[in-house]
């Protein structure tokens, strides 16, 4: 029915990893590191998790009943997640033939997409 896909790489640096490997010249993280904030991975911002999916669909009016999550079942699959949740929620029988279905997700490197269709 309806489909976007977005990107934007003006964020690119709050997720990126100036120097992989041992580009600092140790394979270990040392206490030196840690104080200069010189250790990777470090993470600037949040990790997907239920509470978030949650906050999202209450700013959005969408009843909990609306929503299917997978997380609390295996973390946060990234690229995997709308097709795990559409194959639990067809075998819990929450997704019948027929029903519209909204799709939207979030990914690393700023990328968002969503997607109306009928199942």
């Amino acid at each position: 029915m309806t489909t976007h896909l977005y990107a934007d790489g003006s964020f690119a640096k709050e997720l990126w990893l100036p120097a992989p490997g041992n580009a600092f010249g140790s394979e270990r993280i040392s206490h030196q590191m840690l104080e200069e904030g010189l250790h990777y991975p470090q993470m600037n911002g949040k990790t997907a998790n239920l509470r978030i999916n949650s906050k999202v669909a209450e700013m959005l009016g969408i009843p909990e009943s609306k929503v299917f999550n997978t997380i609390q079942n295996y973390g946060n699959t990234t690229a995997a997640t709308i097709p795990l949740g559409m194959d639990d929620a067809i075998k819990a029988g929450v997704l019948k033939k027929g029903m519209l279905v909204a799709s939207a997700a979030f990914g690393s490197g700023f990328t968002w997409a969503s997607a109306v269709w009928r199942y």
